[in-house]
Formats: structure tokens, C-alpha cells, sequence
């Protein structure tokens, strides 16, 4: 904000006495008082620009953990405690970012669900035949963030 001024005129074409900016640049305002003295004065302004993002599976089954990223900016703060870029959560819920760059600061939030239908369960799938001689059991089935696979001896018959 510039003072002791009767007319404003700046580079941008505007005749006000405070300049709002959206970009990057360097901005000159010339003031001239009501005897005709003129003033010049410029400053280079940085737009910083700070967009907090969350991304990640935005579902979780009861007992599993999954992982939230964060991009955006410099430094990032979670409402689970974490600054890290990427934190682990094990519940559903609302989850909180705060991206902060140069002082600047940009907010997110992002919901993940927490499934009660769906979800890993412990029953084995029936074996299925590799090569002559060995059996693979994989489970869980239905799976959805691991599976796992055991080999078994094939057994013979009599």
C-alpha cells in the first residue's frame, strides 16, 4: 500500500491505490501529488503456489492398513500426527492436510470409508494343479489388498 499520493498509475493499467496480484512480475505504480510531483517505485512479486492433495484407495476393511499420499507443497501436516508424505491409516474417516510452501498454506480433506461387506475373509480356495506334481492353495478369497500362494505336495492315489 502506497501513500501521500493523489493519483495511483500502474504498469498493470490500474488506477487504483492498492494493487491486487495473481501472478508472478514486476510491478511499477507512479504516484503524483495534487503540486504535479511524480514518484516511481517497483517490486518484483512470487506467486507461490501451495494446492494440497490427497490420493489413495478411499476404502479400508476392519484390521488392514492403507497408505494416503500427499503432494503440493513443501512440508505437509496430518491430523493423524504425521509430516510425513505419506502416512498409514487403519480406520475410516475424515483425514486432514495441511501443505504449507514459503509461508503459504493450502487445506484438503478426504473421506475413506470403512467396509463391513467385501472384506478379506479366511476361507481357502480349492487347490488348482501345477505341472504333474505339485498343488498351489491360494487365499485369502476373496482378496483385496494381498494373496497368498502354498504349495502343497501333490498326493497319490491308491
Amino acid at each position: 500500500m502506497l501513500l501521500g499520493g493523489g493519483i495511483y498509475s500502474w504498469n498493470t493499467g490500474s488506477s487504483e491505490q492498492n494493487l491486487n496480484v495473481s501472478s508472478s512480475g514486476n510491478y511499477n505504480v507512479t504516484v503524483t501529488n495534487s503540486l504535479g510531483c511524480k514518484s516511481v517505485t517497483s517490486h518484483f512479486c512470487t506467486i507461490i503456489e501451495v494446492s494440497a492433495n490427497i490420493s489413495g484407495e478411499n476404502t479400508i476393511c476392519k484390521g488392514d492398513t492403507i497408505f494416503l499420499f500427499a503432494s503440493g507443497g513443501g512440508t505437509y501436516n496430518w491430523n493423524t500426527g504425521s509430516i510425513d508424505s505419506i502416512t498409514n491409516i487403519t480406520t475410516g474417516g475424515h483425514y486432514f492436510l495441511t501443505v504449507t510452501n514459503n509461508g503459504c498454506i493450502s487445506l484438503t480433506e478426504f473421506l475413506v470409508t470403512e467396509l463391513t461387506n467385501n472384506c478379506t475373509t479366511t476361507t481357502h480356495s480349492e487347490a488348482i494343479l501345477l505341472g504333474n506334481s505339485n498343488f498351489v492353495k491360494i487365499y485369502p478369497n476373496p482378496a483385496t489388498n494381498s494373496i497368498k500362494f502354498e504349495l502343497l505336495k501333490r498326493q497319490s492315489r491308491v
